[in-house]
């Protein structure tokens, strides 16, 4: 994912899914579109990349704030990577 929405959601009454359904409700009513991966903060989970129950593929990255949500669509593979 090279393009996606910046969404920050410090609400820590709610549960991480919860959250993330909430950043990805966001984006699909603004870009018409369901997003497909969401990056998040390492210190916001224990477990490694997931799959939430809405088919977002959740993947850590130090690169993302805590309480930072980065949502947009997997980019597709390429030939080469096919191969």
């Amino acid at each position: 994912m090279r393009i996606g929405m910046l969404w920050f959601d410090s609400d820590m009454t709610m549960d991480i899914e919860h959250r993330i359904m909430r950043a990805c409700s966001y984006y699909h009513s603004k870009y018409g579109q369901e997003p497909s991966m969401c990056f998040i903060s390492p210190n916001l989970v224990d477990d490694s990349d997931q799959e939430i129950s809405a088919g977002i593929e959740v993947r850590q990255s130090s690169a993302v704030q805590p309480d930072y949500f980065w949502v947009g669509m997997k980019e597709a593979k390429s030939i080469s990577e096919i191969s």
